[in-house]
């Protein structure tokens, strides 16, 4: 059964952490800002994040919510968070985004296996998904960027990812002339545009709280046309019923892509 996180004291400090560093492998950066700056950015990012759950994912149905691998205990979770005041959806997520921050170790340890996995890293996390649950495994999940524990269950913040390209998509890398064109082709295929909230880009969901990504990553071909990246499966950045219930949303998400 899922159980709520127990909410610490805000960190002093706090990793502001920008645009394309959500997006797994564009270029990115950790950016220090001042105190106040930072505490107005964090408030605007939750109060963004907390109207959208109020406004799309608090409107779902129990056979939506069970269509994210949710139980009817979990429902019963949703249920209670939805009906707390905004105030204090915004406290519960600013707590939870203050404690995204440098860590000396970013190795998880995973204490239980199942169809998933518990692990434990700033908090407990359950319901991670295993490489069987998105029909890959170890050998089937490439990693072609620096960190290579990036790829391990449970390595980094406790989760995983892969730089495959969406086999619904068929291509790593393509070249397009428009954006109209590069959407006209992977909105047809289940992708959507990812809200610059949440660093932008395009994802395809799949369960457990994992997506694939397409992202322009600065190159272009011979004939000056923009390249664009399709990979994953890796943890979204995007809110999540299935994520924010099993302790690892935000908080272990953001780290992974950070250092990911």
């Amino acid at each position: 059964m899922r159980r709520w996180l127990k909410f610490g004291i805000p960190a002093v400090l706090v990793v502001v952490l920008v645009g394309s560093v959500f997006g797994g492998t564009d270029s990115r950066e950790t950016v220090y800002q001042p105190a106040e700056k930072n505490e107005k950015i964090k408030s605007d990012k939750v109060k963004d994040i907390v109207r959208e759950i109020e406004e799309i994912h608090c409107k779902m149905t129990d056979t939506e919510l069970l269509s994210q691998k949710l139980t009817k205990e979990d429902i019963k979770k949703v249920r209670e968070f939805c009906s707390l005041p905004t105030a204090e959806k915004e406290k519960i997520l600013r707590e939870k985004f203050s404690k995204i921050k440098e860590k000396k170790s970013c190795k998880g340890k995973i204490v239980n296996r199942s169809n998933s996995y518990s692990c434990w890293y700033i908090g407990y996390n359950i319901g991670i998904p295993e490489y069987e649950d998105l029909g890959l495994s170890s050998s089937t999940c490439s990693w072609h960027d620096p960190n290579p524990d990036c790829k391990v269950e449970g390595a980094v913040a406790c989760l995983w990812g892969c730089t495959n390209p969406d086999p619904v998509l068929g291509w790593h890398i393509k070249e397009f002339s428009s954006v109209s064109d590069l959407e006209n082709e992977i909105f047809s295929k289940g992708y959507h545009r990812v809200s610059e909230t949440y660093g932008g880009s395009y994802r395809r969901w799949l369960d457990y709280g994992y997506s694939y990504q397409v992202h322009y990553w600065g190159d272009y071909d011979n004939d000056g046309r923009p390249e664009y990246h399709s990979e994953g499966p890796e943890p979204s950045t995007e809110f999540n019923w299935y994520a924010f219930l099993g302790g690892w949303w935000p908080e272990e998400v953001y780290i992974w892509h950070r250092i990911c």
